[in-house]
């Protein structure tokens, strides 16, 4: 119910997901592109055999808890007005990611635009699909900048993982020394709501176990999300059993439908927060997944 391919991430073509689904005997899958509605894959599902419907993974933002979020969306059909908003979304991310370059330029780092997105097409990624840690994964490529990285860091030599984590996610601790203030580029939460009703869709909180910092804090603030908006929770392949059972209970309790499986971005390379396709949550069974699935395909036309 989670996966990636070209169309957004490096890694795998819609072809290849398919394949590798027909040969783990995979009865349904959903692609879930970043902002983006991939309409072929639908068809082409068809010839293996695998349900599947219109998804997408939507970046939004909650104006009240000042947090970005990604979230599943499933539906029988998509209205037009969905497509309109993730066209805003991908190319307000272009004009996110240049600003973020041009910031790190004045910093002193050498970055060239060009030969920035030509290393990543090299590599099956889309201009629109490049984030701050893509930025900052290019940079330490070159020498000087990685020195000049260090010189920031107190002369401490720093690999660009912690460089992005300390200087440039949001919210850590010197994030405000060289992150790009810009307007938000995702839709507001009352936008996705507006969105899942009108679409009769399932809506799920993706990947809960990365996205919130902590389970006391998933918990403090599911009820205002489930007040305003979604109807569903993801349990990932990498949730630990704490996670798990958290989940689990806030399913209960809200009465949520329950998403499944990888965050896959590559069938070739998964890794510490990305599954391999098909991966199931080691806490989870397969039938207990697909008790969940029944309980919901009517919904979707399955």
């Amino acid at each position: 119910m989670h996966c990636h391919s070209t169309n957004s991430d490096w890694g795998s073509r819609e072809q290849d997901l398919l394949l590798k689904a027909k040969d783990l005997w995979i009865d349904f899958m959903f692609l879930t592109d970043h902002d983006r509605v991939i309409d072929s894959f639908c068809e082409q599902a068809k010839d293996f055999w695998i349900k599947t419907c219109p998804s997408v993974e939507i970046s939004s933002y909650s104006a009240e808890h000042n947090k970005r979020l990604h979230l599943t969306f499933y539906a029988k059909q998509i209205s037009w007005e969905i497509y309109d908003i993730l066209e805003n979304t991908v190319n307000s991310r272009i004009w996110f990611i240049q600003s973020q370059i041009e910031v790190l330029q004045n910093a002193g780092f050498f970055i060239n635009i060009n030969d920035f997105y030509s290393f990543y097409l090299n590599e099956n990624r889309n201009p629109d699909s490049l984030n701050r840690y893509d930025i900052v994964r290019y940079m330490f490529l070159n020498q000087y900048n990685r020195n000049l990285a260090k010189k920031i860091n107190l002369n401490i030599d720093i690999d660009f993982t912690s460089f992005y984590r300390k200087y440039l996610k949001e919210w850590w601790s010197h994030s405000e020394l060289f992150l790009a203030v810009v307007p938000k580029y995702e839709p507001n939460l009352e936008v996705v709501k507006t969105l899942r009703e009108s679409n009769n869709a399932i809506l799920s909180i993706a990947h809960p176990n990365f996205t919130f910092r902590s389970i006391e804090e998933y918990k403090k603030v599911l009820p205002d999300y489930v007040l305003s908006w979604v109807n569903a929770v993801e349990i990932n392949s990498r949730a630990n059993l704490a996670w798990v059972t958290a989940i689990l209970e806030s399913s209960h309790d809200h009465d949520l439908f329950l998403t499944f499986w990888s965050d896959c971005h590559s069938i070739w390379n998964p890794d510490e927060s990305h599954g391999d396709l098909g991966e199931l949550n080691p806490f989870i069974s397969e039938r207990f997944q697909g008790k969940k699935f029944n309980a919901y395909r009517d919904l979707l036309g399955l």
